[in-house]
């Protein structure tokens, strides 16, 4: 199974001080450079084919035309000493944006591709030789891969100031950026990521072209989207099922941003079965200024659609999996996590589970479990950190702040080696904020 809660669009995130400057090298590629993070040399190839291979899938999904790379991008020109003032800070004026060599004091000319005619910024891959490194670094734990627009989008008009800092972290925040990791549980699941992450790009690049803030869009939109371009089968993907179970109790307001991810993607398939994937692009002005109205008219058709599709009573058990995220309650108890509760949990994800294999993972995990040793416990941290992470993506502010204090109250429990008040708070949480929209009803442990 691959991480697959979030592959999500980041404007900023908060990186630990102990991962601020691992090490990497830089070379260039078609749209831009790729910061290769301690990876080794003899994947460089294959994983710039494979991201080429994923551009070219991506926007031909959507009929549009790849973007043109620029004249000797394949070569990294020192920049001469005040070039970037000379160009008032702005790399539409210059031709370039420029980024830190990590090796040397060298600041490095990157030049802008253009698309449809005229200049873009460069795209920035950041690629991690594995997740729980990236996971670390980015502080991240439920990503599998993180777009990001910060610069492209804030710092345009007041200038993107030169940075001779050699940091990864500020050559995330340069342009558009995408971070993932080259090794995932399969290599289809990198190819999906940069699918959905690349998505996220042409997403933005049409949103800047058409002048429209693409913080405007609901994330049924922003994250249906992208999701939609890496499973693009609603009978064979894995948003199919859960859109149509979702579908048969619920409307597409207050949709949990968790959610939003196979929702969202069973809206855009409708909206491109109804209009055709040109006139959705062209149409997202009037998606952007008038989403309530757009919502009712798509609402019907989206309703009819889904319901073509025949669920099975393991689809069910899979779709109430997903609803309580118990992948990721897995992950947060990866460390203690039995070999039978972690058969369930494969079980249910291969579409192959039942309600009873639901209730038989609770009565595992609810049930008395022995401390653990200090070696162990400590590889739990990460997961603290997952339930404030989940928490803080709901609207409910109520589960935002239980989420936080929870993650505070762990983290001092383990700290005073309390296991037993430890692990009756994480199931708690985990029954109760990572599970929070589950159909099942909460029941008593008999700890």
């Amino acid at each position: 199974m691959k991480k697959f809660l979030f592959v999500a669009i980041i404007v900023l995130w908060v990186v630990p001080a102990v991962a601020l400057v691992p090490p990497y090298t830089i070379t260039p590629w078609r749209y831009g450079v790729i910061a290769w993070v301690q990876s080794p040399s003899t994947i460089s190839k294959w994983a710039v084919n494979q991201a080429l291979q994923a551009v070219e899938y991506v926007f031909s999904t959507w009929d549009q035309p790849r973007p043109t790379p620029a004249e000797r991008w394949d070569q990294l020109k020192p920049m001469p000493r005040g070039a970037w003032n000379d160009a008032s800070y702005d790399p539409f004026i210059a031709g370039f944006l420029p980024v830190p060599s990590p090796t040397s004091d060298d600041i490095w000319e990157i030049p802008l591709p253009s698309w449809k005619g005229e200049k873009i910024l460069p795209l920035i891959l950041i690629v991690f030789p594995d997740e729980n490194f990236m996971d670390e670094w980015t502080s991240n734990y439920t990503a599998g891969g993180l777009f990001n627009y910060w610069y492209a989008k804030e710092g345009i008009g007041t200038g993107i100031p030169l940075v001779s800092n050699r940091s990864l972290w500020q050559l995330v925040h340069r342009s558009y950026s995408i971070t993932y990791s080259y090794t995932t549980s399969s290599a289809t699941g990198v190819t999906e990521t940069l699918h959905h992450e690349l998505a996220h790009w042409l997403f933005y690049l049409t949103c800047s072209k058409e002048g429209i803030d693409p913080d405007s869009f609901p994330s049924l939109i922003t994250e249906g989207f992208p999701e939609y371009t890496a499973y693009p089968s609603m009978r064979e993907s894995y948003w199919g099922v859960d859109a149509a179970f979702w579908a048969k109790d619920h409307d597409l307001t207050h949709v949990p941003y968790f959610m939003s991810y196979p929702v969202g993607a069973s809206v855009i398939n409708a909206l491109v079965a109804r209009d055709g994937a040109d006139q959705v692009l062209n149409d997202l002005p009037d998606i952007s200024r008038n989403w309530d109205q757009a919502i009712a008219d798509i609402t019907p058709f989206w309703r009819e659609q889904l319901s073509a599709i025949d669920l099975t009573e393991a689809d069910r058990a899979y779709y109430e999996a997903n609803i309580e995220q118990l992948y990721v309650c897995s992950q947060i108890l990866d460390p203690i996590l039995s070999p039978e509760a972690r058969a369930l949990v494969s079980t249910l994800y291969d579409k192959a589970g039942t309600m009873d294999d639901i209730l038989r993972f609770w009565q595992i995990v609810s049930s008395p479990t022995e401390r653990p040793s200090d070696a162990v416990w400590a590889q739990m941290r990460p997961g603290e950190k997952m339930i404030a992470e989940v928490g803080s993506s709901y609207e409910d502010k109520d589960l935002q702040n239980q989420a936080t204090v929870d993650e505070f109250r762990l983290r001092e429990l383990r700290e005073l080696g309390k296991w037993d008040e430890y692990y009756d708070l994480l199931i708690t949480s985990l029954r109760t904020v990572i599970a929070h929209y589950g159909t099942l009803p909460v029941e008593e442990t008999t700890r």
